[in-house]
Order: C-alpha cells, then structure tokens, then sequence
C-alpha cells in the first residue's frame, strides 16, 4: 500500500535503522491548538509488515485517519483503556470471524505511539 502526503505508505518503511519512527504531520488550527501525533515504533512496523493483511492495512489505515484528525484522546473510536497501565489502549479490529486483531497505543498528551498489532489470542499488552 503506498501513497503521498499524510497516507501511510507500507513500501516506503525503512529498514535497519535503530530508532524507526514515522511522524505524521499535524495540522495547526487557529487557535494554536494540534491535532493528535502519530509515531510508529519498530515494533509495530515489524508485526505489520509480517502480518501483510491488505484488509488489516484497510482499517489501519482508517484508525489512523481518523487519530490525524482527532484532538484529543476521547474522540478516537473504539478505544479502550487497559487496566493496570496508566498510558496504554487498545483498539478492536475484527476482519473476519477467525481474524480478531488488537492494536495497542500509548497515548501521553497529543502524541500517539502505535506498540503493537497481532492477533487477539496473542497479543501480550506490555513489552
């Protein structure tokens, strides 16, 4: 999946780099306020790639859409707050009865780190 601009492009990833983060850029309103950052870990880029769903990249590409667009946390649809960790969320992505995946965020602020994509019944929350 490639694209320009703001749209996610799966092709254009880097490799073999130490610290891999992906900065979408955040649009400035009138009244100085930012609307949420997105940063993607290595980690996550990592599961993505492996996972190579062009559905799963369909509703990735969605959720973060709609993130760029959001300002504050509680507008971001489906998402869910994980007990026992002060920063971390997770989002539902259901692509068929058999394929049920989680994405896991940290949200602090306005940023938004993507930590983790795999399937429900494997996905362990905290590094």
């Amino acid at each position: 999946m490639t694209g320009s601009g703001k749209i996610m492009c799966w092709a254009g990833w880097p490799r073999n780099q130490k610290k891999k983060e992906l900065q979408f850029r955040a649009n400035r309103f009138h009244n100085g306020l930012k609307n949420m950052e997105l940063i993607f870990r290595k980690k996550f880029l990592r599961e993505a790639r492996i996972i190579g769903n062009k559905q799963l990249a369909v509703h990735l590409n969605k959720i973060f859409r709609q993130i760029e667009k959001v300002k504050s946390p509680d507008e971001i649809g489906g998402l869910v707050k994980l007990e026992n960790y002060a920063h971390y969320y997770r989002i539902r992505i259901k692509i068929s009865e058999t394929r049920d995946y989680r994405l896991v965020l940290s949200i602090r602020k306005n940023k938004v780190w993507t930590e983790r994509i795999a399937l429900a019944s494997k996905i362990f929350y905290k590094n």
